[in-house]
């Protein structure tokens, strides 16, 4: 299945879940779909899952191009998260609160002004294992990753191509807490704090 060439004027150009809502998508594919926030998925409260499937190409005003998570849990197994763009925060992935998880898969070529791959921020749990975060640009801070609070993980995977003009080509941070276990292509030396009087 293909979900593509959507717009929302609000949240979640491809699908929108919402509180207490479950969604599971298997070998699907959101393209090109874009919002204001959550170009590709938008999930606050409910469950959402997802296999074998790609969130590329998708675009977000402020945060989120491929998906925004602010709350409930999403999990995704083998997905590719490529080439998706948001304005600020996020291009490939902006996680708040709840759970997110990630099982193989790709963060890859995705772009924002902070955490071109990943933003984290907010009180929830982010987990990724046999993840590849490549080729990830952030105008600003944090290529791969953004972190300002909140806890995330990388259990396996790789780093690799990830890039920022300002610092944290890899892994940029304000605060939270970053666990790295076996992940190749990173140390704890990579991860650069933020010296910028705000978060952003």
């Amino acid at each position: 299945m293909v979900i593509e060439g959507n717009t929302a004027v609000g949240r979640g150009g491809g699908i929108a879940i919402r509180a207490s809502a479950q969604a599971s998508l298997n070998d699907t594919a959101l393209f090109g779909n874009s919002a204001n926030a959550g170009g590709g998925v938008y999930n606050s409260g409910g469950t959402f899952s997802m296999s074998d499937g790609s969130l590329s190409n998708n675009t977000a005003t402020t945060s989120g191009g491929g998906i925004l998570h602010p709350g409930g849990t999403s999990t995704l197994y083998d997905v590719t998260i490529q080439s998706n763009s948001a304005g600020d925060k996020g291009g490939g992935a902006f996680v708040g609160s709840g759970e997110f998880t990630m099982y193989g898969g790709l963060l890859d070529d995705n772009e924002a002004a902070n955490g071109g791959g990943l933003f984290h921020q907010g009180g929830g749990d982010a987990e990724f294992y046999g993840v590849t975060v490549s080729n990830n640009l952030a105008t600003e801070w944090g290529g791969g990753v953004y972190i300002v609070s909140g806890t995330v993980g990388f259990y396996g995977g790789q780093f690799s191509g990830n890039q920022a003009t300002f610092d944290g080509a890899k892994i940029g941070a304000w605060a939270g807490t970053i666990t790295l276990s076996g992940t190749t292509g990173i140390a704890y030396a990579d991860i650069k704090m933020d010296t910028r009087p705000t978060p952003p």
